[in-house]
């Protein structure tokens, strides 16, 4: 893997007007290669990728007053991608059993032809941004951009399609709003961030279940992703630190593609790994001594609410709210050195961080599960 970026720096007209221009440059090799059991077929599966980006962009931010600003950016860039599957079977295990656990499959048998399969994309995405400084300590934004993410190819097909040949999906494609609202008292001891946000998709790409053992991407349609944001760090009185944070998303498809349909993904269905509410708390103290060694505690606790894993919202690995707390301690030398301990999860909360289901016509569901309670020590040295 290689990558390189050149930026060149600009400053006109007294710094009221900053430019950056650049150059960007990737490129990766690599081969992915795994045996895939299930009890109908015994797989080799993967391949090698040869992937590659080049850009080049432009940003441009003008003070009109003292206080407004506004800034304009535009990013061409170009993305190519090579896939060279690699997928036959070892062992046909239930190759004489009927339909749809038995096709006649022989050791050897490619599920997709070993041919290089390209795919490309070139793309302009611009950004706009006004922002406006109400004091020395808060200010306003409004910001409009938009992004992709590159289509591909899926690596794992069986049975093997009609068509022979890798199944492929769409470049993703988002335009973003965001109004959002920063403060920092004068004395420093209350920072306040705040946005509200709108995202609209086009040509999601969603994870499809086959009925079958393959899991591949499929552009779902159109969806929207609403919500806002809210963080906040108050100092009440020296070495003391509050913190808090609160998060609300309301996600919803607007319009679906036959074959998200097909794959049963209905309006009504959540989107996948999307909570509605995420909130976050913290409060630490560090004690200094006359040494100028300093102890310093923190305890923390977070919430989300419930998560789907699959399109299709499956009770059976759904993820209920979660809620989890932390606790550190760390001492800090006068010289180098650190000693740090701390217990993650402390109430053994029992969840699971992703989850797979594979129940039409296996009845086969998996989850990931989060660690446990743990505790853990960490010895620092900087030098």
């Amino acid at each position: 893997q290689f990558s390189q970026e050149f930026q060149l720096l600009g400053s006109f007209m007294d710094d009221r007007l900053k430019t950056v221009l650049g150059l960007y440059y990737f490129e990766e090799e690599g081969e992915d290669v795994n045996i895939v059991s299930f009890p109908v077929v015994l797989l080799h599966s993967g391949g090698s990728i040869d992937n590659g980006s080049k850009a080049i962009f432009g940003q441009a931010t003008f003070d009109i007053t003292d206080a407004l600003s506004v800034t304009l950016g535009l990013r061409y860039t170009e993305d190519e991608k090579v896939f060279l599957p690699d997928q036959y079977v070892l062992d046909p295990r239930l190759s004489g059993a009927p339909p749809p656990f038995g096709f006649g499959y022989v050791p050897g048998t490619r599920m997709l032809p070993l041919e290089e399969v390209p795919t490309d994309i070139n793309e302009v995405t611009p950004m706009v941004n006004l922002s406006y400084n109400i004091s020395d300590a808060a200010m306003i934004y409004l910001t409009y951009s938009e992004g992709y993410k590159s289509g591909g190819y899926d690596q794992r097909v069986f049975p093997r399609t009609s068509d022979f040949k890798a199944p492929s999906f769409d470049p993703e494609f988002v335009k973003s709003y965001e109004l959002g609202f920063k403060y920092n008292s004068d004395d420093n001891r209350l920072r306040a961030n705040a946005a509200l946000f709108f995202m609209d998709y086009s040509d999601l790409q969603i994870a499809v279940v086959n009925n079958s053992v393959d899991v591949v991407t499929r552009n779902a349609g159109e969806a929207e992703i609403k919500g806002l944001e809210l963080e906040l760090a108050f100092i009440p009185a020296d070495n003391w630190m509050l913190e808090a944070s609160v998060g609300y998303t309301d996600a919803e498809y607007t319009q679906l593609s036959p074959g998200a349909v097909l794959a049963g993904l209905s309006k009504d269905h959540e989107l996948v790994n999307t909570p509605e509410w995420s909130l976050s708390a913290a409060v630490s103290y560090t004690h200094p001594f006359d040494s100028g060694a300093s102890l310093a505690f923190r305890l923390d606790g977070s919430h989300r609410s419930e998560v789907f894993f699959d399109i299709t919202n499956t009770d059976v690995i759904t993820q209920d709210d979660v809620d989890l707390v932390n606790l550190s301690v760390n001492f800090q030398s006068d010289g180098a050195w650190s000693l740090g301990f701390g217990i993650s999860n402390l109430g053994d909360e029992d969840y699971h961080v992703n989850a797979f289901q594979h129940l039409n016509p296996f009845g086969i569901a998996y989850v990931n599960p989060a660690r446990e309670r743990e505790w853990w020590v960490r010895v620092g040295y900087e030098f």
